[in-house]
This record gives C-alpha cells, structure tokens and sequence, in this order.
C-alpha cells in the first residue's frame, strides 16, 4: 500500500540551489538547472529540509511529530547512533520510507519554456558582493558573483511506502511550515521561502 502528498515551495525572493560549479568565467557559483535549464530542487534537497523541520518539530512538540518520524521519513546513517564508529557510519545505513521526487515548476510553465526557450536565461540575474575589512573597505581578491533564480512556485511529490499507523501526513503539515529559508545564503536574505503540503491532484499537473 502506497500514500502520499504533493509539498509546494513558494520562493518569495531570488534563491539559489546551488551545483558547487560555476558556468561563466565571471559567475563563481550556478545554481542547479533541469537539462531545459529550468530551476529546481533536487531530491535530496527536499528530503534535507523536511528532515531539519521534523526534527526540530518533533523536538518541540513530540505529542504532534513523533521522535522516530524524521528516520521514518529520510531514513537513518549509522551516523545517528553514538554507538557506531565514525569510519563505519556511512556503510551502515537504513533508508526510509519516503521517497522526494524533485521540486519543480509547474507543468504549464515547463511548457511555456519549451515553446521560448531563448527565454530561460532571462530568469536569472547575477548578484555579486565583496567581503568589507573593519576599516570599511572592500578586502582585496573578495568580489564574488553568484547566479540566482527568481521567486518562483515549485512543487514536489513525496510517496510513502506503507503507511505508519501514526499520521504522516499530520506531522508534515505540522513541520514543513518550519522551512523558511532554502539554498545558499538563506542566512543572507536569499531563498525565502514558504511550504505547505498538499493533496496528489493539485500542483499545476507536477
């Protein structure tokens, strides 16, 4: 038996995803780009920001997020058991029973960009800043440049493989409004974002 729900991101500023690469000779960080050059949430990332918010949750209010959800949802490294050496940790893992597809734009925007695609470079802008010395000037060799996304929706799905008899679905819906920053320089200002859960039918045909 299999469940599960759609997540809808809504960037409310430029953001960025990143790839740890660059792709212009003047840009020192790209974000992630589907293979149309659209931006997106990889998996993992979604599966990364649900687990931080159910565990901060089911810290908060166990009553409401049980303790084992984050590991039930994304899964557990041996690396979360004080018990296990370091150096064994990533070879003894146990996924979880939630797979994150990734967040993407809606499919009436993915066609829109398929019809322009000449277009899809006119989403993104480039942001640069420089490290400032106490002095109040600009620190030599500081300048970097990095390209950001614009707000935007974005929706992921989440199946559930056999469903827990406490309610998933309430301990996300309890927790993913805890996500209010996503990508790189979420704790500059970038990637303000708000999250909700919803029913598989919505989504803008995601």
């Amino acid at each position: 038996m299999t469940a599960g729900c759609l997540l809808r991101f809504e960037l409310r500023n430029w953001w960025h995803a990143g790839t740890g690469k660059g792709v212009r000779g003047h840009v020192d960080a790209s974000p992630v780009r589907s293979p149309e050059g659209l931006p997106y949430l990889p998996g993992r990332t979604v599966r990364g920001l649900v687990r931080e918010a159910l565990t901060l949750t089911s810290s908060l209010q166990p009553e409401l997020v049980p303790a084992q959800a984050p590991f039930w949802f994304c899964g557990r490294g041996m690396g979360d058991d004080d018990r296990v050496a370091p150096g064994r940790s990533r070879y003894l893992t146990e996924p979880g029973h939630a797979r994150f597809h990734d967040a993407t734009m809606p499919r009436e925007w993915r066609r829109w960009s398929a019809r322009q695609p000449e277009m899809i470079e006119h989403m993104y802008e480039v942001l640069s800043a420089t490290a400032i010395a106490e002095s109040g000037l600009a620190r030599g060799q500081t300048l970097r440049s990095i390209e950001v996304a614009p707000p935007l929706e974005l929706w992921a799905r989440v199946r559930i493989e056999e469903p827990p008899d406490w309610s998933w679905r309430q301990a996300l819906e309890w927790s993913v409004p805890l996500i209010r920053g996503l990508g790189s320089g979420r704790n500059r200002g970038l990637g303000r974002v708000v999250v909700s859960v919803h029913d598989l039918d919505e989504g803008g045909g995601t």
